[in-house]
């Protein structure tokens, strides 16, 4: 979480604005407001609701919120005794902290107004949520599943997946830095290795260029240390830095937004207390740097002339702290901010397609909600997939939701060939007591977004991470692969959590049966 404004001040004035229309002035009138007289819930509206979409005390139990609120004060300058911001973060990373005022030096409440503000959270939670119980579903009777032996080597620990449809190959790209490139057959025909894991890939064949998305740490940090490299599509043999000291990017767009007809590079600096979206618009003989919002959390990008304007527009999922869907609007170079959909921070976005799921011409959001690995490792009944249709003038309505405990992939797809559009999804923070068996889940649309939901009986081999789909086989009908990763925080069972440390099934393939 990050204050999108901060409350400066000792002694706890805030200042509000209002237009004094009565003496017909222009200028709106400072009026002070002491905090020290809001009760606990006025106190929560105006300090959290300026951070992010408030988040109801009904959203946590009262142990999980016993964990999150003394991080939260972090972000007003408030430091509980026992509690440290800079915990963990070692000289550097705390250095850009600190520069970038993160955290505030003076708090912005007394100690008896924060506790007011705890108290009203603690009091109103719930000292249990109401989950459903997880009853396996039927099996899929579209796909047939199976682990694909591979020579990837070591544990599971698959960071990315990118089915390339041109030369019909697959890359992988694991934890140690590795990219390798498989035949249809899942056997290698080529790799090479950065210095830290790759996390998306970009096909330039028309110049025989693969462009790797380094992100520096997958972990948590806030050191700039992710790069965009380049190598060849067709030998692995040249290697080229294109950017470099990028806030943990996650992923990038390679696409003419400047109309200049050179490929521009947009990317997702995720980060995790500090991040950004830049655009890096080619001149024909270097990049110019623009910054289109400098928040952190950006998780996806992709493009499309969402105004209708002849030039390509921005549209962007946020997972980190400050919630949300938005547009960046390309209006003659310079770019526009607007949210299509706003999430309160507990809801832990993960993955978004924008694309026509209703049939009547225009693209609609699905969003898969379920990261689970901060301060409140708990079932929520509210993570899963959600589906909000375009009611035109970028306005967004939910009309559909899936609950799936930790879902982190998604894609929408004809997959049954029937001319609706389906939806599968990966979980990376399922409910690992009771339903491991549910972490994949094929949504069959049944023709008036009402689905129908089947599992998979292999889906508790592994902790799935990544996914892409395609034509793998080459047989006329999408398939789906999906990879592994066994690390990563989760109250995982010990004798689970070693299954699949001493697992070497890196890859689930599912294999359409449509055709």
């Amino acid at each position: 979480m990050r204050m999108k404004k901060l409350y400066p001040g000792l002694w706890i004035v805030g200042i509000f604005f209002f237009l004094c229309i009565a003496c017909g002035e222009s200028e709106p009138e400072a009026v002070e407001v002491n905090y020290e007289h809001l009760p606990g819930m006025e106190l929560s509206k105006v300090f959290c609701d300026s951070c992010h979409m408030y988040p109801e005390p009904e959203m946590l139990t009262q142990n999980a919120w016993e964990q999150v609120l003394p991080h939260m004060g972090h972000f007003m300058g408030i430091v509980e005794s026992g509690t440290d911001p800079y915990e963990g973060k070692g000289l550097q990373e705390g250095m850009y902290l600190e520069v970038a005022g993160v955290f505030p030096s003076e708090p912005a409440l007394s100690d008896t107004s924060w506790q007011r503000l705890k108290n009203y959270f603690l009091d109103s939670a719930p000292d249990s949520l109401v989950v459903p119980d997880t009853e396996p579903l039927p099996e899929n009777k579209l796909f047939r599943a199976a682990l694909v032996p591979t020579d990837l080597g070591g544990f599971p620990a698959v960071c990315m997946l990118d089915f390339d449809e041109y030369n019909h190959r697959l890359y992988v790209g694991d934890v140690n830095g590795y990219v390798t490139e498989l035949s249809p057959e899942f056997e290698t025909t080529n790799f090479t290795k950065l210095i830290n894991p790759v996390v998306k890939s970009i096909r330039r064949h028309q110049i025989d260029e693969l462009l790797l998305l380094d992100i520096g740490y997958l972990d948590p940090k806030d050191m700039p240390a992710g790069a965009v490299v380049m190598t060849d599509i067709s030998g692995f043999a040249k290697r080229a830095l294109i950017f470099e000291e990028l806030s943990r990017p996650v992923d990038f767009l390679s696409e003419d937004f400047t109309g200049n007809g050179l490929e521009d590079i947009l990317v997702c600096g995720f980060g995790n207390l500090i991040g950004s979206i830049t655009l890096h618009k080619n001149t024909g003989t270097s990049f110019e740097k623009m910054v289109l919002s400098d928040r952190p959390g950006a998780i996806k990008a992709v493009s499309v002339d969402l105004d209708q304007d002849a030039d390509l527009d921005v549209v962007t999922l946020f997972g980190q702290g400050d919630e949300g869907v938005r547009a960046y609007l390309n209006e003659d170079g310079h770019f526009v901010e607007r949210t299509l959909v706003e999430f309160p921070p507990v809801y832990g976005s993960t993955d978004f397609v924008f694309k026509d799921i209703d049939g009547d011409g225009d693209p609609d959001l699905v969003v898969s909600c379920g990261d689970n690995g901060n301060y409140s490792q708990i079932l929520k009944p509210y993570h899963g997939i959600r589906v909000f249709l375009n009611q035109g003038d970028l306005q967004f309505e939910e009309s559909s939701f899936y609950p799936m405990y930790g879902a982190y992939k998604l894609r929408v797809e004809d997959f049954d060939g029937d001319g609706d559009q389906d939806i599968f999804s990966c979980a990376f923070y399922p409910d690992f007591n009771n339903g491991l068996k549910n972490s994949l889940v094929f949504l069959e649309n049944q023709g008036d977004l009402t689905f129908t939901a089947s599992g998979f009986d292999l889906a508790d081999e592994g902790r799935w991470m990544v996914m892409d789909s395609g034509d793998l086989d080459d047989d006329g009908d999408l398939d789906i692969v999906i990879g592994a990763y066994a690390l990563g925080p989760g109250d995982i069972p010990a004798d689970v959590q070693e299954k699949w440390h001493r697992s070497t099934n890196h890859l689930l393939f599912l294999e359409n049966k449509t055709k």
